[in-house]
């Protein structure tokens, strides 16, 4: 399996919504491609728990809750280190989930674990899940890498 499409969140309101989206599209996926791909769905409850499954992928696809005080956008798609250049100094290395998601692709990418290629969709907090498959399975980048699994969708 080349890529690795992860759901971070925990069971509790709109934090699930990572898992919630990533079993929809597993099943999306399942639908259009079977049960035979190069690609893994899997959900975590905190984003230092990927580091074991990296291994061999070339793409990694993370979707997290995101807090929003707008209804727009659903979701706002990030390709990592690009657009992730922030001051980590104003930023906390702890979140929700322990240790922060940024933190922990920091730490991977300088363990040299990440695959060349990775894209965060921030989910945003306040949309429903339905709402935010629907848009994410109409996107014209997500629909060309369901077509082709090992095409590169995270540029």
């Amino acid at each position: 399996m080349r890529t690795l499409v992860a759901g971070i969140g925990s069971a509790n309101g709109t934090d699930r919504l990572g898992w919630s989206v990533v079993d929809a599209l597993k099943q999306q996926h399942a639908l259009t491609h079977g049960l035979t791909s190069s690609v893994q769905f899997i959900a975590f409850d905190k984003p230092i728990e990927m580091a074991g499954h990296l291994a061999h992928k070339n793409c990694l696809l993370l979707f997290d809750a995101a807090q929003s005080k707008l209804s727009a956008p659903l979701y706002q798609c990030l390709s990592y280190p690009s657009d992730f250049s922030i001051d980590r100094s104003k930023h906390p290395n702890l979140s929700n989930h322990g240790l922060s998601l940024i933190a922990v692709l920091d730490l991977l990418n300088q363990l040299q674990q990440l695959p060349p290629s990775v894209t965060v969709f921030a989910l945003n907090a306040n949309a429903a899940c339905s709402t935010l498959t629907q848009a994410i399975c109409a996107d014209s980048a997500y629909t060309q890498w369901l077509a082709e699994p090992d095409s590169t969708l995270c540029n």
